[in-house]
C-alpha cells in the first residue's frame, strides 16, 4: 500500500509525543479501543498502553509500524463506511 507507506514513513520522523497524540486522535474517531488496536496490530495491549501513557520512551520501530498499519487500515475502513453512510441517506 503505497500511500499507507508514505504516511508511515511521515510519522515515523514526528516527535514520539506528537505521533501518540495522533494515534489517540486516530482511535477516537475510528472507535477503536486500545484493545481493539492490539488485535488489529499484534502488538500487546499492555505495550500500546505504556507507549500512549508515555512510560515507554522509545518503541521499536517495527512496533510504532504495526501500529499505524493498523491504524492506516481503520482510517479506511471507517472511512468506507462513513461514505457508504452518506450514499445510503445516514
Amino acid at each position: 500500500m503505497q500511500t499507507g507507506a508514505i504516511i508511515w514513513e511521515a510519522n515515523f520522523f514526528k516527535p514520539l509525543k506528537n505521533l501518540v497524540e495522533e494515534i489517540i486522535e486516530i482511535l477516537t474517531k475510528i472507535k477503536w479501543s486500545e484493545s481493539k488496536l492490539a488485535y488489529k496490530s499484534g502488538i500487546k495491549q499492555s505495550t500500546i498502553n505504556r507507549i500512549l501513557i508515555g512510560e515507554t520512551k522509545k518503541p521499536a520501530y517495527t512496533t510504532i509500524q504495526a501500529i499505524v498499519e493498523a491504524l492506516i487500515k481503520g482510517i479506511e475502513k471507517y472511512n468506507k463506511s462513513k461514505k457508504m453512510g452518506e450514499l445510503n441517506g445516514n
